[in-house]
């Protein structure tokens, strides 16, 4: 096996600018097509290590969330709406009720 070292001026395209090269901006219709996964977290909860090792099928654990308490959507752990949890035939879903702001 053999790796080769590149140089940035070798992977992406660049534009002049006076003296200074800056990478060309990426064009929003190349990433539409790609695939991203979102997760929903329903709620978290606190337990003790026994409490953790005494659970079994059967077992309840209560979450911190209120049922009437939005869900937040992630996408590579950075929270990116909140939503609820609604079902879509069999299916669980999340309507989206605000979007959180860029940081």
């Amino acid at each position: 096996m053999s790796i080769s070292t590149m140089r940035p001026q070798d992977t992406a395209r660049t534009e002049r600018s006076g003296d200074s090269a800056k990478p060309a901006a990426m064009e929003s219709h190349i990433l539409r097509g790609v695939r991203v996964s979102l997760d929903a977290q329903l709620g978290n909860a606190s337990l003790a290590v026994e409490e953790l090792m005494a659970l079994k099928a059967g077992s309840i654990v209560t979450l911190q969330t209120g049922l009437a308490d939005p869900v937040g959507i992630f996408l590579n752990d950075t929270l990116i709406a909140r939503g609820e949890i609604v079902a879509v035939g069999d299916k669980y879903a999340v309507r989206i009720l605000e979007v959180a702001s860029p940081p």
